[in-house]
């Protein structure tokens, strides 16, 4: 709803992403309220399972994105469920499972690439809730793979660049 309220007011894309990308755009309270309210939610939603993962997330989220968006995980979260689920059904040893998980880790791509669903951490989001890891450079990069080399490219993006690139796809 703000971005449609900013568009129903005539702001130019560069007005929207300089409103947004203030570090005051959203109040303290309000993030840390809507923290609680979501890391409440995932609480309750995990207590009909056997699969606890919310310590994990507690422990983890100022040090490493744990999920694209709302709907997906990034990849260290699979990892820990799937650690989770092995342990429980000892299905594999923990020396075992860090060895796959290391398989899946060496990329031969030296930084991380975002995707369609990834949602940049917004400033005032980082700042409230000491996200070290919410940089310009962290966030604004992805990968263009170009098969007819077989090889890809990495890019350093702008914030219109990534908006450009997911608008594209």
């Amino acid at each position: 709803p703000i971005f449609d309220e900013l568009i129903l007011q005539g702001k130019s894309n560069e007005e929207i992403c300089n409103i947004v990308l203030n570090e005051n755009f959203i109040s303290e309270d309000l993030i840390k309220k809507n923290f609680k309210l979501g890391f409440k939610n995932i609480q309750i939603n995990e207590g009909k399972t056997d699969l606890k993962i919310s310590d994990y997330i507690l422990e983890n989220y100022q040090k490493q994105l744990l999920y694209k968006d709302c709907l997906h995980y990034e990849l260290n979260m699979y990892y820990e469920i799937s650690r989770r689920i092995a342990k429980s059904l000892s299905l594999c040893s923990e020396d075992e499972i860090t060895e796959i998980e290391q398989t899946w880790i060496i990329d031969k791509c030296p930084i991380r690439w975002i995707d369609i669903t990834q949602v940049p951490i917004l400033p005032c989001v980082a700042k409230t809730l000491g996200i070290s890891y919410a940089t310009d450079d962290y966030q604004y990069r992805y990968l263009r793979i170009a098969f007819c080399s077989g090889g890809y490219d990495i890019i350093l993006a702008t914030f219109d660049d990534y908006e450009s690139y997911c608008s594209g796809i």
